[in-house]
């Protein structure tokens, strides 16, 4: 047992980092989750003013702030944003929806019918599930505005997902699908 004296605590666990599949990860050591990036940027990218280039998949908060923590950390960086829907979604997080969260919920949840819990739960995934806070929306927005009129730093590809990875030498090449029109990119 060990005791710590703290004045602020965070508890966020979290789950477990999933990862597709068909992903060979020893084959791609530049490929990290977002559990592992602040020190994988760290040990693999130590100069912020080298020329890299970077690509995020997802559409949630962590990528959300990994997109723009790459923009604003690394000035001569390309960063691409890989999204699989249209546009980056705003959290839901009003005063009503955020009462999912509320410990008195728990019970009343637990209670009903499978396909209440079901139906609710599909309803408020935008509380919690491949959005981003508004605020960090516009300042993408904003980052993405003034990249496309000076430096073309910043990236987004929509309605696109990542279906493959090989290694490229010291880098990664990406096959992306489009669900709009069956193709695959690299």
């Amino acid at each position: 047992e060990t005791r710590i004296i703290t004045r602020n605590l965070a508890v966020a666990v979290g789950g477990t980092p999933r990862w597709p599949e068909w992903l060979d990860r020893q084959s791609c050591t530049n490929v990290f989750h977002s559990s592992e990036f602040l020190q994988a940027l760290k040990a693999k990218y130590p100069d912020p003013l080298s020329p890299y280039r970077f690509a995020v998949m997802g559409a949630g908060q962590s990528s959300a702030e990994m997109f723009r923590h790459l923009y604003t950390s690394y000035p001569n960086a390309v960063v691409t944003l890989v999204i699989t829907g249209f546009a980056l979604r705003p959290a839901d997080d009003s005063e009503f929806a955020n009462e999912i969260f509320d410990p008195t919920m728990v019970d009343a949840f637990y209670d009903w019918p499978d396909c209440q819990r079901r139906k609710v739960l599909s309803e408020y995934a935008n509380t919690n599930y491949a959005v981003a806070d508004p605020s960090l929306i516009r300042a993408i927005y904003r980052d993405m505005y003034i990249s496309k009129r000076v430096t073309e730093r910043l990236q987004l590809i929509r309605g696109h997902r990542l279906v493959d990875v090989e290694p490229h030498g010291s880098s990664s090449r990406l096959t992306l699908y489009s669900a709009a029109d069956g193709r695959k990119s690299i």
